[in-house]
């Protein structure tokens, strides 16, 4: 059984124990009826890749978000979830009594982004007819559980990934830039529905474009208004019965938020601030990317549910031996080599181990695609730009170069190369039966969200 598996069946136990043991934090109700919103949103087929626009209140953007793709949601639950808990030997009534009234209601969101779920319910079912609306597996119509569900499901099962962040001479330009791969199982809907959002500014929020699926307010991938770059990779530290029931919040969701709330500016150290603060199920390593030459220019934060460690966080930055940094400040905050009062720091790798967090002096865990990336910027002497980025994500990636994207096979199923500078997104989204070598990147800049927020 692939490791993936072993983690959703263990969550799950851990969810079954928790239902007997009568610690059920009730469901949030749906909302009743449809009201007619203005839609605030529009929805584009680009080069083949869909292309979602939101903008205005977190409900707007939902039931914007739930009335374009409605379809493709219900569509995600009855075929791939659907697919996954027959595989799992789960029957609906388990389902329902585990996953929806048990597991996800741990889950904590807050208030704006229940109102955006609340809204793609809203959206859809002013959309879809009854019968449009009824999930098959479940014979019974989509609730907001599922979307709950759907919204978690990252939590459930581990993600793969790798994201190698380069800096000064080590990129075209000068400005930081980023190559990365997000590998997962390959579910139907992320190989045929992965979803670029585009997400206009508001008042509590930056603009910003993110990859993901339909159904889910979280991101897997993003950047923001002021260049600022998260992407989110998996460890396998998983913890007991009590971190199940301290308010986690869905990784994909806080992912969402780092690009919401972070300026160039302190980005990295701001990011460590948040995760502290936010309870999370399963071992995660965040990396943020600043455009900011006064401050780091990357980071990869170690965050997993042993809250005893550092708070739940542990930065990590470039390592003098095994990511790039020209030299190290001395005894008197100066460099022996340079005099500068700041170590220059080239080129930052993550990969899906915690290289610092609670190691207790250990070695950290060998990793081949690590040392793959990190040998690469080693030995690259000229600035690298988008087709050279592509290429070290290449080499660390799951799916080879001839390898086509079967459905519910692990492979890499987007890329992305991220210039910080300017503000965009080099990005190829995985299709089944084809390779994502042969794609012709898709470039996305936030900078094109900055007209006025009501067109």
């Amino acid at each position: 059984m692939p490791a993936r598996e072993h983690v959703f069946l263990y969550v799950l136990l851990l969810a079954a124990s928790a239902a007997s043991a009568g610690a059920q934090a009730g469901q949030a109700a749906p909302p009743k009826g449809a009201e007619a919103l203005e839609l605030h949103g529009k929805l584009e087929v680009q080069d083949g890749h869909k292309v979602l626009t939101v903008w205005g209140t977190p409900a707007e953007r939902g039931f914007a978000h739930g009335y374009l793709l409605g379809k493709e949601i219900v569509t995600l639950l009855s075929e791939d979830f659907g697919g996954f808990m027959k595989k799992a030997s789960m029957q609906p009534k388990d389902y329902d009594r585990r996953v929806v009234r048990t597991l996800v209601p741990s889950f904590r969101i807050d208030e704006d982004e229940k109102a955006e779920l609340e809204g793609i319910l809203k959206g859809l079912r002013a959309r879809l007819d009854p019968t449009e609306r009824r999930v098959g597996f479940l014979d019974r119509e989509i609730e907001y559980g599922d979307l709950l569900a759907i919204n978690t499901v990252g939590d459930w099962l581990a993600l793969g990934c790798s994201t190698v962040a380069l800096h000064g001479a080590k990129v075209v330009g000068g400005k930081p830039a980023v190559a990365r791969n997000f590998d997962f199982w390959g579910f139907r809907s992320l190989l045929e529905e992965q979803v670029i959002v585009r997400s206009k500014a508001s008042e509590s929020s930056h603009a910003f474009v993110a990859v993901t699926h339909v159904g889910s307010i979280g991101a897997i991938t993003a950047m923001n208004d002021e260049g600022v770059f998260v992407s989110i990779h998996d460890v396998p530290r998983v913890a007991g019965m009590q971190a199940l029931l301290n308010g986690n919040v869905p990784r994909l969701v806080a992912l969402r938020r780092l690009a919401q709330r972070l300026a160039a500016k302190g980005a990295v150290e701001k990011a460590h601030e948040f995760l502290d603060a936010w309870p999370t199920l399963y071992g995660n390593n965040v990396m943020v990317v600043t455009p900011d030459a006064e401050s780091r220019f990357a980071g990869v934060l170690e965050y997993d549910a042993f809250e005893k460690v550092d708070d739940g966080a542990t930065l990590r930055v470039a390592d003098r031996h095994a990511d790039g940094v020209v030299a190290h400040n001395g005894e008197n905050g100066k460099n022996g080599e340079n005099g500068d009062a700041q170590p220059k720091e080239l080129f930052l790798t993550c990969t899906n181990h915690h290289r610092t967090r609670a190691l207790k002096g250990k070695e950290p865990s060998a990793c081949s695609r690590y040392a793959k990336i990190s040998a690469w910027c080693n030995a690259r002497e000229e600035p690298a730009d988008a087709d050279a980025l592509f290429e070290v994500a290449a080499r660390a990636a799951f799916s080879g170069p001839d390898d086509k994207l079967e459905r519910y096979r692990l492979g890499t199923l987007h890329q992305a190369v991220g210039f910080t500078g300017t503000r965009t997104l080099h990005l190829r989204l995985g299709r089944t039966g084809e390779t994502l070598g042969a794609q012709k990147p898709f470039v996305v800049c936030v900078d094109d969200l900055k007209e006025a927020a009501a067109k």
